[in-house]
């Protein structure tokens, strides 16, 4: 994957930025380095690359907590302030496809008080135009299909963000084989695991229902089968005799409903052929005969009457026409009027335009060459402009210079008298590499090497030890507490047997109370009533004597039955509280019974699976070390075996550090040697920059001078060409003085010149056009005005929304020649209308004479006109209709009376007692009785299939339960060695020892002292150091040293798919703030390195030495509190 272009607006910080990775200075430099101050969003620019990818970043809290409006974690938090909507533009290329990844949020209406929209997401193929995605989740599958990464493989083998960078580092051995297999797709050798450990099961329980099928099965014996074949055969032979008995019922049916059907359907057609004879003879019917008899003696003469009305309705529509003919003469004498109307105006405005013509020709030429003209004064104005400009860069470089002469001076200096300390240190650095040489270093560091390694693997077996004990002490825990729980379990319901009988108790008193208190009060009720009905006005009270009868408060009432009610309501205090007791007692029961359930059915099983786990692990380490100890004593064996090779390790460090100290001297003189080489190319290369600016300096000054001169002489050539063409008396100061003024004036005279120039020939042209169709319009009027004579006296109509015609004169003469068609079409409907009257007279002659009888006058005539063919025709099909029926009823009854007496004279014919009735039900007894042998034959035959069935499933049964004993044999073998997480268990540990060798050869260009190494069927780190001769865990690092360490893994890990997946940049967004000077120098050699590989490296650092050492810089600028800009710059 190749970045292309990240465009990023109203992001976090950041207003509207574009980064383009494709064509600026990041592209050409192995390294860049992402800038800026805290908090300026330097962070955010791979936050947002992750976001137009995946919909996530790196450093966004996974949470459910909400502030104001919006979830903590929600990536709209990354809407800038204030703002309405944001977006990410991100092009890419993978295959040498280019892709366009957008991502994009908003407020409603794009307001910044507008509530927040769901989040945005479109993918596109730039190459073919496709959108391949719109949906936000279907984005995030596709990005994995086209890079092949999902978004944690994504961070963690090229986007190495804050607070992630060391994470694999001080991650435990489940984290870490959790990391090599999303990193490295090792789930398949999990899944492969499962499967074939679920396979197996699979298989097992094949083979166990193919068993139960075996046995499910029962087969007849040789008996049975002679006996059922018997049987079937005596069966047959009673069916085949039943057979021809029912043959010979179900032919005197036959018989029987033959007969009744013919002298049923005989009657019927008798009947229907009556009817029919009454129809024939009808008087409608005989009319409709004689209609149908008329219409085919009178065709002639009925087409010489249709056809004198068709002429008498043409002649009715010509006149018509000649109606619609006037309407249209009086429009286009109209038409002609407005045509005179336009001939005046036009001429009119041709005076205007000849005399416009006359007064601008005086300039013609000026006018013609207006756009040159406009456009050389252009020129001037630009050239003039450009000789200011060159003028000023010329004084500014002169400045310059004379400050860079003296600067060059100052480093010529510097650089002489670093030459002489190079030579002092190079003869300082020879000397003490051959005192190193002498020393024996590498077989000390063999032999420590495999202490360490030992060292380390006694640790993992301290570490088993220990997991194994916890395990067994967990288990022990877990029963005790199984024990305990089951005694609570047996106290708390003693307890809740006693608060059930407290409950009880107080309900009962509280009963009582309630009783006691009610009738009480009741009672007392009661008296008051009677008493306040016995008080009346002016009497004394029969209690008191007193003649005023104030009705006193309910309170007084109340006092009465107060100790009642006091004693009911603690009744029912303590019956709430006993309820209350029983409740939590209940509760209680249920709590504990959950948990010892919980403790029994999960945790102890997990507990007894973990120590199985342990204990089969720590094995490997007691084989090896403690084979012939007790548990309990193996760890001190341990401690013992860890002491005794951690003293040899010292006794060869003590050899090695003499060593190291040498070396360590001897790099810190080549440090300084390299640093004085370094600052000597400084220097010189400061010179030659310094020199190069000087003469590129003298080099613009003279350019400029002579973009001077050519300006000058190019303004002299073009005044000159303007005087030519602009023949105006003192032109030049006019326009000096007023250059948009002059133009402006030119461009409007102009514009008015070509219009007149235009508009002449084209008005004379159209002013002849008018005058033709006028002359051409009056001609065809004399031409009118002799056809229809009666027409000379209609006006025109004068409606002032008539417009003139430009094919008027066509008009007029069309028209004429439809007035002569419309005189010649009358005088042949005139001839027309003689002749079909005289053709009648004949075909009325002959009907006459073949008619005695009948007579045609006027009416018959009319009537005979008016039939319609449609009805006649009706009336032939009704008539014809009868006559068919007629006669096919009369075939019918012949042959029915035939078929009668053909079944009279049949010899198998029924009895008269053999009536239909007993006849079917004598049938109905015989097919029962068949029916019942044919369904003791199908039960035995399918009883004899079934068998044979059966025998054949059974056999083939057999077979199939061989071939699965085999198939459950091997996949029971390939379950013992790589069932469940056997495989991947065994493939991780050979990529975490691929990880490690690219790690440490990583290592060695970063830091040479150190290296990774592990225990067998561990994940467990340490990390040797080559020169102390020890090893150590991981986490004792110092900052600087665990960065270096983990850059040299995410290396590593990026190793682990690069062979697949090809990403051209890798982000560090982390630790070089803890790297001194040279760990800085190393690092950054071994990632310049890397471009060879086809990958450059970005840098978010603030560290300001990165600023002065890599040039290709994206620079976050911090523009005020809530707003930042990005640069693209090379230093």
């Amino acid at each position: 994957m190749k970045l292309l272009k990240l465009e990023i607006h109203n992001i976090t910080s950041i207003t509207q930025s574009t980064i383009d990775f494709e064509n600026s200075i990041i592209a050409r430099e192995p390294l860049f380095l992402i800038c800026g101050e805290t908090g300026a969003g330097k962070s955010t620019i791979l936050n947002t690359i992750c976001m137009a990818l995946y919909n996530k970043v790196p450093t966004m809290p996974n949470s459910n907590e909400y502030y104001e409006d919006r979830k903590v974690g929600d990536l709209s938090n990354f809407l800038r302030k204030g703002t309405g909507e944001g977006y990410i533009h991100l092009l890419f290329e993978e295959g040498g496809v280019r892709y366009e990844a957008d991502w994009m949020i908003r407020r409603a209406h794009n307001k910044p008080s507008g509530k927040l929209q769901k989040i945005e997401r479109l993918l596109r193929n730039l190459n073919t135009d496709e959108t391949i995605a719109t949906k936000v989740d279907e984005v995030n599958i596709r990005i994995k299909d086209i890079i092949g990464l999902d978004f944690e493989r994504f961070t963690r083998m090229f986007m190495l963000a804050q607070g992630q960078f060391n994470k694999f580092l001080t991650a435990d051995e489940k984290e870490k084989s959790n990391i090599l297999e999303s990193l490295t797709q090792m789930d398949i050798y999990n899944k492969t695991g499962n499967y074939i450990h679920n396979k197996k099961i699979q298989v097992e329980a094949e083979l166990y229902q193919t068993r139960q099928r075996i046995e499910a099965i029962h087969l007849l014996t040789d008996e049975e089968k002679e006996e059922k074949l018997t049987q079937i055969a005596s069966t047959k032979s009673d069916i085949e005799n039943l057979n021809i008995e029912i043959e010979g019922i179900e032919a005197k049916i036959t018989w029987k409903q033959s007969f009744i059907e013919y002298q049923s359907e005989l009657d019927d057609v008798q009947n229907e052929f009556e009817k029919i004879g009454l129809l024939m003879n009808s008087e409608e019917n005989t009319r409709k005969l004689h209609e149908v008899q008329l219409w085919d003696d009178t065709v002639k003469l009925r087409q010489c009457l249709q056809d004198i009305i068709k002429q008498q309705e043409t002649n009715r529509k010509h006149a018509e026409s000649v109606a619609v003919y006037q309407k249209d003469y009086i429009r286009y004498i109209s038409l002609l009027g407005r045509a005179r109307q336009e001939l005046s105006l036009k001429k009119q405005e041709l005076d205007r335009k000849e005399e416009d013509w006359n007064r601008l020709r005086a300039n013609e030429k000026v006018y013609e060459n207006q756009q040159t003209i406009v456009a050389e004064l252009g020129a001037i104005t630009q050239l003039e402009r450009d000789i200011s400009e060159y003028k000023e860069k010329n004084e500014s470089i002169d400045k310059q210079t004379i400050t860079w002469n003296k600067t060059l001076k100052e480093i010529e200096d510097k650089r002489n008298s670093l030459s002489d300390k190079v030579l002092e240190q190079k003869t300082l650095c020879d000397s003490k590499q051959r005192e190193i040489e002498k020393s024996n270093k590498e077989e000390l560091q063999q032999k420590r090497n495999a202490l360490s390694i030992e060292l380390t693997d006694l640790e993992s077996a301290k570490a088993k030890w220990g997991t194994a004990s916890t395990a067994a002490k967990a288990l022990q825990e877990a029963q005790n507490k199984i024990t305990n729980l089951r005694s609570e379990c047996t106290k708390l319901k003693q307890e809740a047997d006693i608060a059930q009988k407290k409950s009880e108790s107080a309900k009962k008193i509280y009963k009582v109370q309630l009783e006691a208190f009610e009738t009480k009060k009741l009672t007392i009720d009661e008296c008051a009533k009677l008493l306040r009905k016995s008080l009346k006005a002016g009497e004394p009270c029969p209690i008191c004597g007193s003649l005023e009868h104030s009705v006193q408060p309910e309170t007084i009432l109340i006092g009465l039955y107060e100790q009642a009610k006091q004693m009911r309501d603690d009744a029912e205090k303590e019956k709430d509280k006993a309820q209350q007791q029983l409740a939590i007692a209940t509760s209680n029961i249920e709590l504990k019974e959950k948990e010892l359930r919980n403790t029994q059915d999960t945790i102890l099983p997990q507990l007894i699976s973990s120590k199985t786990n342990a204990d089969r692990e720590w094995q490997l380490f007691y084989d090896k070390y403690t084979p012939k100890l007790s548990f309990e004593d193996s760890l001190q064996a341990l401690v013992e075996a860890q002491q005794t090779r951690a003293q040899r390790i010292k006794a060869i460090d003590t050899n090695l550090n003499g060593i190291k100290e040498q070396e360590l001297a001897l790099q810190r003189l080549q440090k300084g040697l390299e640093m004085f080489e370094s600052e000597l190319q400084q220097r010189k290369d400061a010179y030659k920059n310094q020199l190069n600016s000087i003469e590129r300096a003298q080099a613009n000054i003279e350019q400029n001078k002579a973009l001077i001169e050519r300006n000058i002489k190019t303004i002299e050539n073009k005044t000159a060409i303007l005087n030519k063409l602009i023949g105006w008396q003192n032109w030049q100061e006019r326009w000096t003085a007023h250059k948009e003024r002059f133009e402006q004036q030119l461009m409007e005279e102009s514009k008015q010149y070509q219009n007149c120039k235009l508009d002449l020939p084209i008005l004379r042209n159209t002013i002849n056009t008018i005058k033709s169709n006028v002359d051409s319009s009056e001609k065809s009027i004399e031409a009118i005005m002799t056809l229809m004579p009666d027409w000379k006296d209609i006006e025109e109509n004068n409606a002032g929304n008539i417009q003139y015609k430009e094919n008027l004169a066509e008009l007029f003469s069309a028209f004429v020649a439809q007035i002569k068609e419309s005189i010649n079409q009358k005088r042949a409907n005139e001839q027309a209308t003689q002749q079909l009257n005289s053709l009648k007279i004949e075909p009325i002659e002959y009907y006459e004479a073949t008619h005695v009888e009948e007579k045609l006058g006027e009416d018959e005539l009319l009537a005979l006109s008016l039939l319609k063919s449609d009805l006649i025709n009706q009336s032939r099909q009704e008539t014809d209709a009868i006559k068919e029926k007629y006669i096919r009823a009369k075939g019918i009854i012949e042959q029915l009376q035939e078929s009668i007496k053909r079944l009279q004279e049949q010899t198998n014919k029924p009895t008269e007692k053999e009536t239909l009735d007993s006849l079917h039900e004598i049938k109905k007894e015989k097919d029962t009785l068949k029916g019942g042998k044919q369904s003791l034959v199908g039960s035995l035959m399918q009883q004899m299939n079934n068998d044979t069935t059966s025998s054949d499933e059974r056999t083939k049964l057999l077979e199939e339960c061989n071939y699965k004993k085999k198939n459950y044999d091997n996949w029971t073998a390939l379950d013992t060695l790589f069932g469940l997480d056997r495989f991947s268990k065994a493939a991780q540990q050979i990529s975490f020892r691929f990880l490690l060798e690219k790690a440490n050869q990583h290592l060695r260009n970063l830091y040479p002292r150190y290296r990774l190494q592990c225990a067998p069927e561990s994940f467990a780190l340490a990390v040797e150091d080559n020169e102390m001769g020890t090893s150590r865990p991981c986490t004792t690092l110092s900052g600087g040293e665990s960065f270096i360490v983990s850059l040299a893994l995410a290396l590593g890990l990026s190793s682990l798919s690069e062979e697949k997946i090809q990403i051209d940049t890798l982000f560090i967004d982390e630790g070089f703030g803890t790297l001194s000077s040279d760990y800085l120098d190393t690092v950054m050699k071994v990632l310049e390195n890397l471009h060879r590989t086809g990958r450059k490296v970005g840098i978010i650092s603030h560290v300001e030495i990165l600023r002065e050492r890599i040039p290709a810089q994206i620079q976050v600028i911090r523009k005020s509190r809530t707003e930042s800009e990005i640069r693209v710059a090379g230093v």
